[in-house]
């Protein structure tokens, strides 16, 4: 039997962004560097972060991902990202719970093109061997 998340969504609405549409250009972003990790959460608070008419994930769990676009349309720039996993029904999603990036061009495009929340931070991504 699926779960009903339980999130008050009006606070949400007010300060979700304005989309300028749906019709987007999609971005090329070769070269890309991501470091994806999953992890499980605790599921009590979980289902208050996401609206109703998505599905929490049984057991809980968020993904955290770390990005580096060198070439962009906004130029390079670094992505943080943290999720929530979720189903639209039986699709998994991930809900975004908070994004940083270190670029002021994509601030300002990645909420107007895809909704993004998100705020500037000193984000990093350092490729090391451990051996």
């Amino acid at each position: 039997m699926p779960q009903f998340a339980k999130q008050d969504v009006q606070p949400v609405a007010a300060r979700a962004p304005l989309m300028s549409g749906f019709d987007t250009d999609t971005w090329e972003l070769k070269g890309a560097e991501i470091l994806n990790l999953a992890f499980e959460v605790v599921e009590g608070p979980a289902e208050f972060l996401v609206p109703p008419a998505l599905h929490p994930s049984i057991p809980p769990y968020v993904t955290l991902t770390v990005a580096r676009y060198p070439n962009s349309p906004v130029g390079a720039f670094m992505l943080a990202r943290v999720c929530l996993v979720v189903r639209a029904g039986i699709r998994p999603r991930g809900w975004l719970l908070g994004a940083y990036t270190d670029s002021e061009k994509a601030i300002e495009e990645l909420p107007a093109r895809w909704g993004f929340t998100i705020a500037r931070a000193e984000i990093s991504l350092q490729a090391r061997h451990i051996g």
